[in-house]
């Protein structure tokens, strides 16, 4: 259902987002992934879930995207580094584990030890 909501945000909103207090800090503003991220800022403090975040996992193309777009809604990871909590629930979620940023920060598979 957020899937579906979200969707609707970026297809009402056209993508365009007008960022806070008037500074942009490095974001671009006009992509999916900060739609998603606003949006997931935008939810009340007592009905925020960690899954709130889920669709900006899935529509930002990179972690570096999603850091520069958290900078402008802060309060969208109540505090939590932004690798942190991306890395968790890319690891609780098989829905996220082919998300672009999910295999961003997947480790490396390592050989095996002789």
């Amino acid at each position: 259902m957020r899937y579906v909501a979200g969707i609707l945000l970026v297809l009402a909103t056209g993508c365009t987002v007008t960022p806070p207090r008037g500074g942009q800090v490095g974001a671009d503003l006009d992509t999916a992934c900060n739609g998603f991220v606003k949006q997931a800022a935008e939810v009340d403090a007592e009905a925020d879930e960690v899954d709130d975040l889920d669709l900006a996992i899935e529509g930002c193309g990179s972690i570096a995207e999603l850091e520069s777009v958290s900078r402008v809604y802060p309060t969208a990871f109540d505090g939590v580094p932004v690798r942190t909590f991306v890395a968790n629930r890319c690891a609780a979620n098989d829905r996220l584990a082919d998300a672009p940023i999910c295999r961003e920060l997947r480790p490396e598979s390592s050989p095996a030890s002789p």
